[in-house]
């Protein structure tokens, strides 16, 4: 059981951690840019106006990382929407 001893607010956070290796040009893109790209697909399961961008922390050779405290847009679900195999990413959340 966790115990608190601070103020405790009702957001979550999370990671989501893509390896490059596995991703193409285009789905790198895509999710570099994935309110712009829900847009363009009209895939407004993922996006509506109260939808939080996910912030990249970190974009090397290996990886592309992503966080977010308020995990409104499913980064996951968009993930395997455009073709992301489950050994392409990992999705951390507290």
């Amino acid at each position: 059981m966790k115990v608190r001893d601070s103020f405790v607010t009702n957001s979550s956070s999370a990671s989501f951690i893509v390896y490059k290796k596995h991703i193409t040009p285009l789905q790198t893109d895509m999710l570099l840019n994935h309110i712009l790209w829900s847009r363009i697909q009209g895939w407004d399961e993922f996006y509506n106006e109260s939808t939080e961008q996910w912030n990249l922390v970190k974009n090397d050779d290996d990886v592309m990382e992503f966080s977010t405290y308020m995990d409104n847009f499913d980064l996951e679900e968009f993930a395997i929407k455009i073709g992301l195999s489950k050994n392409a990413y990992r999705m951390e959340k507290d």
